[in-house]
């Protein structure tokens, strides 16, 4: 006999129940709520009550420990996650549990199954799709910005290596003179000394 087994099977696999109750979750935090039936909202109550536990922690543990529990594969469920540690769990921080309510909506159409409403509480004035927008502008702004500095970096290095290169050819052109420079000293001393070999010459002729 079952004593004291809490887990809602809900007539499925563990592995498809587990699949089913993670995507539940990311569309009741992208959505602030959504119709199911009554079996599953409860079953869902306990998951993603236990998911805005870890994230009012807010720490990297507990950030992995949620995207291993909602088996985030897909860029949106990633965007859930980061918008339940953002701007869901915030909003819990004073409250020990009962994140969500379950309100009965009535009955279904063919097989009358009793549906429930599953929603969070006090997240009225959240929205998704602008948390979405507003960290898409700060990425684009950021790309923009990388792009910006890598220009200005590489118009640095320009400058610097033209720095050099008329370094470089001043350099060249200061060794240049100053090899002109050493050249005509040198054939001015040569010159000298040819003028002043034919006075030596005379003045040996006239001695004797």
């Amino acid at each position: 006999m079952r004593h004291q087994k809490k887990v809602h099977k809900l007539s499925k696999k563990a592995a498809h129940r587990k699949l089913m109750l993670a995507n539940m979750a990311v569309s009741l935090f992208i959505h602030g709520e959504i119709k199911t039936t009554t079996a599953k909202a409860k079953a869902l109550r306990e998951f993603a009550e236990r998911l805005i536990t870890f994230a009012k922690k807010g720490d990297v543990h507990s950030r992995r420990i949620v995207l291993a529990k909602l088996k985030t594969s897909s860029r949106a469920k990633k965007d859930a996650v980061n918008f339940l540690f953002d701007k869901i769990a915030p909003l819990y921080y004073d409250r020990n549990g009962g994140y969500l309510r379950i309100l009965k909506y009535g009955f279904r159409k063919g097989d009358n199954a009793e549906i429930s409403l599953v929603k969070l509480i006090n997240a009225e004035g959240l929205n998704y799709n602008e948390y979405i927008n507003r960290k898409g502008k700060k990425k684009a702004s950021a790309s923009v910005e990388k792009v910006e500095s890598s220009a200005e970096k590489q118009e640095e290095l320009n400058n610097k290596k033209e720095e050099v290169a008329e370094n470089k050819e001043v350099k060249t052109e200061e060794t240049e003179t100053k090899n002109s420079d050493v050249e005509v000293k040198e054939d001015s001393q040569s010159a000298d000394k040819v003028e002043e070999s034919p006075t030596t010459e005379e003045e040996s002729t006239e001695n004797k």
